[in-house]
């Protein structure tokens, strides 16, 4: 894998536990977080954060990258904690409080995924494949934090 920059969705490696607090850190497997920085110069250069769960420092190779900003959502992907605004075949009207609104997966089952969405605590089930895309991966860089 490439090294994440920022945007970038990841989840921890396979092999994550080799590296030091990778494990006390808020992505847990199963999770998705993405990538605030990368100051290049210390063992733990990478900053993630996790939607609800904080921030964390990471080592390179304790992350792998499953998504870039603009990605279409498919189930080969989709996770817990992944920002997302509606996608290509969106057809669900203001659920999503209006487009560019950010919302967080919440679970994921077969070709759909639920999430909920910054104007309330109601979730819904959203599709992701194999022919319908109702969400797209959300660039967090250019998302000021107050959006979400």
């Amino acid at each position: 894998g490439r090294r994440p920059c920022a945007g970038d969705i990841v989840v921890l490696s396979h092999d994550y536990e080799m590296y030091s607090d990778a494990a006390d850190g808020p992505l847990d497997v199963g999770w998705a977080g993405w990538v605030l920085a990368d100051d290049l110069s210390d063992d733990l250069p990478i900053r993630v954060h996790v939607h609800t769960r904080g921030e964390w420092w990471y080592a390179e190779g304790a992350l792998w990258v499953v998504a870039r900003p603009g990605d279409v959502v498919g189930r080969q992907f989709a996770m817990k904690g992944m920002p997302v605004v509606r996608g290509p075949s969106w057809k669900w009207g203001l659920q999503d409080g209006g487009a560019g609104s950010v919302g967080f997966i919440t679970r994921c089952k077969g070709d759909w995924c639920d999430c909920t969405w910054p104007h309330g605590d109601v979730e819904n089930a959203y599709r992701i494949g194999p022919h319908k895309f109702d969400l797209v991966v959300a660039d967090m860089v250019v998302i000021p934090p107050r959006a979400y």
